[in-house]
């Protein structure tokens, strides 16, 4: 009687070591996801995005739909795999925008790259691992495609911009906030809704598992002024994948729950 006692107490004991564990845990891989707190801004601040959010159709609330994703992959497989990525709003002409490796954030890829674009215009991804390469090209016509860079491989990736005004360069600025100045956001990101939106002349259509991104461009970040809306891009087959540091937290947990079980359980 008096061990099944104890091995009550000890069952137990190990159960909310384990809960401890995975408390701590989550604590820690929530403060690793992204440098900076979401939401970040404010309603008032983000007004000016709210409002391309409103402009389309979509009906993403720009303060409280925030998500933490910061890093993407393209939904398909094998060695083709297209991605298509429309622009919804830009307002800063000399703006660089394009993807970056996850790996190494020197290896970036623009999409679009300092000229004056409208809403609706769009360009294709395309991942070619067996060329190794990564293709970026208007596809506008479907027979006459016209590649407008491409980069060596690679297929995990986030989003950079890079402002050149003349007098000065601001930026690179990447969607994983722990790479930029002070550990700020420069980008946030949106799932789409299952709305019908318009963008351009383009016709409604449904944007359920689509992404939206927002850039904010500007060197100051402050909560109260910054309106992540210098260009907001909307993006189809990618899908967000885990952060590093978060991977190896989550694998490392696993790894201690099952060594407490092990040790412990018996």
């Amino acid at each position: 009687m008096q061990k099944t006692k104890g091995k009550v107490r000890k069952m137990k004991s190990t159960r909310y070591l384990i809960r401890g564990v995975v408390g701590v845990a989550l604590i820690a891989l929530a403060g690793n996801v992204q440098g900076s707190i979401r939401p970040f801004g404010s309603t008032a601040s983000l007004s000016e995005l709210q409002g391309v959010f409103n402009s389309i159709g979509s009906t993403i609330d720009a303060a409280n739909d925030q998500t933490d994703e910061a890093l993407f992959e393209p939904t398909g497989a094998g060695n083709s795999s297209a991605t298509y990525i429309a622009t919804v709003s830009w307002t800063w002409p000399e703006l660089e925008f394009g993807i970056y490796n996850m790996d190494d954030s020197s290896q970036q890829l623009a999409m679009f790259n300092e000229a004056t674009v409208a809403a609706g215009d769009s360009v294709w991804l395309t991942f070619r691992e067996d060329l190794d390469l990564v293709v970026v090209s208007d596809n506008s016509n479907p027979l006459a495609p016209v590649v407008l860079g491409s980069t060596t491989y690679f297929k995990e990736f986030g989003f950079y911009t890079i402002t050149d005004t003349g007098s000065e360069t601001i930026g690179p600025y990447f969607s994983q906030d722990s790479l930029n100045p002070g550990g700020f956001a420069h980008f946030l990101t949106y799932e789409g809704k299952g709305d019908l939106v318009t963008i351009g002349g383009v016709g409604a259509y449904n944007d359920i598992a689509h992404w939206y991104i927002a850039a904010e461009a500007g060197t100051s970040i402050d909560t109260t002024d910054e309106d992540f809306s210098d260009m907001v891009v909307q993006m189809e087959s990618i899908t967000p994948i885990p952060e590093p540091a978060s991977l190896i937290l989550l694998v490392g947990t696993s790894s201690l729950i099952a060594f407490i079980r092990h040790r412990f359980i018996v």
